[in-house]
């Protein structure tokens, strides 16, 4: 740990733009959460990023994460990270849902590794993997694997794929679950990068579904494993 907190201080340039602050708002038709659905009405969610030491270290919601490369034309891109997850009821929402079997799950940290790198054509191909690590309440590991390529201009496609051990997916998907696969995913990606005051908007189009039966058919999914959602997010650059 010593080893790698030195590393990350000599990576800072001495010269680096120290912090930044990004404005988010955020809305999603539904909350899925790893192929999970969590919340099944629309959710919004407003706040600040903050951004420090030339974009390395990252704080979003309940995600902190440290990125190696953030240049946005380096090919490479390392992130290590943790974030904080729960099922609760959204602070946000529009209908008076309440909390059901989808909201079982116990408070979680997870550790993470993010690796991604870009190729082909004006490197607009990418391929990416994550891999992740309960820290103290199940313990279990998951792994994500993502392809993307272009489509449009400004536009993308992607898939993904997840493979965890019985205890992520039984965390997931309910205590029956079974390791290997959890759940696949297919995405649209729209970006409209010409917004006043430096600003930018993201739209993602999902099809996502639970790939395993017996996953399918635990207790926090009952069969519903197959979910398509929309979600948007508009970000300026406050400070």
């Amino acid at each position: 740990m010593k080893t790698l907190l030195i590393f990350l201080l000599f990576s800072i340039n001495t010269k680096a733009d120290l912090f930044n602050i990004t404005v988010m708002s955020a809305f999603s038709t539904q909350s899925i959460y790893r192929g999970a659905q969590i919340w099944p009405y629309p959710t919004m969610m407003i706040g600040p990023g903050l951004l420090f030491f030339d974009k390395h270290l990252k704080v979003f919601g309940p995600s902190v994460s440290y990125d190696f490369f953030p240049e946005r034309e380096s090919v490479f891109k390392l992130e290590i990270g943790a974030r904080y997850f729960n099922d609760d009821r959204p602070w946000i929402r529009f209908n008076d849902h309440e909390e059901d079997y989808r909201n079982q799950r116990s408070d979680s940290i997870d550790s993470n590794i993010k690796f991604s790198y870009a190729f082909g054509p004006k490197k607009k191909f990418e391929v990416g993997a994550m891999v992740s690590r309960e820290l103290y309440r199940f313990k279990g590991t998951y792994s994500e694997f993502r392809l993307q390529a272009p489509l449009f201009p400004l536009t993308k496609i992607s898939g993904k794929v997840s493979v965890a051990d019985s205890r992520y997916n039984k965390y997931l998907y309910g205590p029956t679950s079974l390791s290997g696969t959890g759940y696949a995913a297919l995405g649209l990606t729209i970006v409209i990068p010409f917004v006043p005051w430096d600003g930018i908007i993201i739209n993602n189009f999902e099809q996502s579904w639970v790939t395993q039966t017996t996953n399918r058919n635990a207790d926090y999914v009952r069969g519903n494993g197959d979910h398509f959602q929309f979600s948007t997010r508009w970000m300026w650059n406050a400070f």
